[in-house]
């Protein structure tokens, strides 16, 4: 299935999207949002709430149970992190057992279930990564997520603020391959039939998903909440 994903990814597969997640949060910006991971499944998930200092993977998902995986892409391929118990972690070498990966809020990755869990996720709310913006290079895959913990029903949507370019590219995922949606003007987006054009896809709150723009961008969140 790693492989399968791999394949995937730079082939531009087109596929369904499954997410579901969510959210709940105050003005005092702290909050949770709750997601389900199927057994046996890879989820493109993304990493909503900074919770703790360090936001290991065991804070982040404290419903994980022995066998769940993790997998990070490192932009040409997939580092893998498997749970066995706190504090023990099967590395991507396959023989180095070791501490939780961190996380970074907003950071895409996937994650497989052992057996179907419900994740629930506790924590601040980063409003913003204006400090800190996402540098998007022409041609490369970026699997990436919002920095607030936001849902919306268009990719074109303010809160999300993609620096949308005529060409760049969203792959979403739904469990066994991608769905791809091009880019080409507002409320024009080549469909994943590759024939069909239509209004941008939406995004679930907690869900990843993989970004390629045609030529260097730089994406900036800053949300304010009313």
């Amino acid at each position: 299935m790693k492989k399968t994903l791999l394949i995937a990814a730079a082939a531009l597969a087109a596929g369904v999207i499954s997410t579901q997640a969510q959210p709940v949060y105050s003005q005092n910006v702290v909050g949770y949002v709750n997601q389900k991971f199927v057994g046996g499944q890879y989820t493109q998930v993304s990493v909503p709430l900074s919770v703790s200092s360090t936001n290991s993977a065991e804070e982040v998902f404290p419903v994980l149970q022995a066998g769940d995986a993790i997998l990070i892409w490192t932009g040409v391929s997939y580092d893998t992190y498997t749970y066995f118990a706190q504090g023990s972690w099967l590395y991507p070498d396959g023989v180095t057992l070791g501490a939780a990966p961190q996380l970074k809020v907003g950071q895409g990755l996937f994650f497989q279930a052992s057996a179907t869990e419900t994740n629930t996720y506790v924590g601040s709310v980063v409003l913003s990564n204006t400090n800190a913006p996402i540098t998007f290079k022409g041609g490369v895959y970026n699997l990436v997520g919002s920095v607030p913990p936001i849902g919306v029903s268009s990719l074109e949507d303010t809160n999300l603020n993609l620096p949308l370019q005529a060409g760049d590219a969203v792959l979403l995922w739904d469990g066994a391959q991608y769905q791809t949606y091009t880019y080409f003007s507002k409320g024009s987006w080549l469909y994943p039939d590759g024939a069909t054009i239509g209004v941008s896809p939406a995004l679930s709150v907690g869900q990843g998903f993989f970004y390629q723009a045609t030529a260097d961008e730089q994406w900036t969140q800053n949300m304010t909440l009313q």
